[in-house]
């Protein structure tokens, strides 16, 4: 793409080839993916919610390409594929073993937002987030049908850069000196959490202190808009770490947190969760592990609207609504 030939490459020469690698693959991966096939397939052994297109494949082989074509060594976690005799530098989904001891390791959704990506919406991203010795230093995140290719890029100690291909502009986001007031916030949530009737019970009170509400169907680009600061704060219930490990740097180099969380069994309400929180811009290999009980919801944003709505969040109650089981009403 133009914007990328012309902006790009003098935008990020500061940081380091790691993270350039990262830059390369997610557009490489969203040029891919915006040529293949959209038509969706549900996922082996899942339900209608979750699927699959030739874009994920196609965006999967061209981000590993261009990782590997670089760093050879590298160890790389991502959602379409695991190791195999094909590709053993790709790690388990089950128990990632030796991604926080790698010196450099990948963590790539080649396709997140599959949904709206299927529809030709805008709302879909590349991501890859660079990680050294199990410290998440680098992300790379390019949504190439918004604002004419949007493409994020950060490195611990080096910012954010934020390119918008059709307003020809590079933007270097500077943390905010001062919060946003509620009533000029922005706060998303992401899709799965209106799965919990108990966070829909709480939509209320937000909507009615905040300019805008609104739903994420891609958590790592919404995340990316908390790094931009175009919006205030998202609330994600427990994801998968490839939902949010690829903007994860971008957010603090651009002066915003991670509040962490994990949903655990409630001894005393059976059937239900309880919310304990993890802490403050903290992970744990566990989180890379797929298994849900390992992973870990966050509000991220401005640090005075994550913990405002850190409060707000109920501490019990926590019931998931199963769509694979109640869903088949219409038809």
């Amino acid at each position: 793409m133009n914007f990328y030939n012309e902006l790009v490459p003098n935008t990020i020469s500061r940081f380091s080839q790691p993270v350039k690698t990262a830059v390369m693959a997610v557009v490489m991966g969203g040029e891919g993916a915006q040529k293949a096939d959209r038509d969706g397939k549900t996922k082996q052994g899942e339900g209608h919610r979750s699927i699959v297109t030739q874009g994920d494949q196609w965006a999967e082989q061209m981000l590993v390409h261009a990782i590997l074509g670089n760093f050879p060594n590298a160890r790389i976690l991502s959602e379409e594929s695991e190791q195999s005799e094909e590709h053993p530098n790709l790690l388990n989904h089950k128990c990632p073993t030796g991604l926080m001891e790698a010196e450099l390791a990948y963590i790539i959704d080649p396709v997140d937002g599959t949904a709206p990506y299927g529809s030709y919406l805008g709302t879909w991203c590349v991501s890859a987030g660079v990680m050294k010795n199990g410290m998440l230093v680098g992300s790379a995140v390019y949504a190439p049908d918004l604002n004419g290719g949007m493409l994020l890029v950060a490195e611990e100690g080096k910012g954010t850069v934020v390119i918008d291909g059709a307003l020809d502009s590079v933007r270097e986001i500077v943390p905010p000196e001062t919060s946003t007031t509620p009533k000029k916030a922005t706060v998303f949530r992401g899709v799965d959490s209106d799965l919990y009737e108990v966070m829909i019970r709480r939509i209320p009170e937000i909507a009615m202190n905040v300019r805008v509400t609104g739903v994420a169907n891609s958590g790592i680009l919404a995340l990316a808009q908390v790094a931009s600061g175009r919006i205030t704060a998202v609330i994600q219930t427990p994801q998968k770490a490839w939902d949010w490990a690829g903007a994860y740097r971008a957010v603090l180099e651009a002066g915003r947190i991670f509040s962490f969380f994990r949903l655990v069994p409630d001894p005393i309400v059976p059937g239900t969760d309880m919310l304990v929180e993890v802490g403050v811009n903290t992970y744990d290999f566990d989180a890379f592990c797929y298994d849900k009980v390992n992973r870990l919801g966050f509000v991220a944003g401005e640090p005075a609207m994550v913990r405002r709505l850190m409060k707000v969040l109920p501490r019990t109650g926590w019931a998931r609504t199963n769509p694979e089981t109640t869903s088949g009403a219409w038809q």
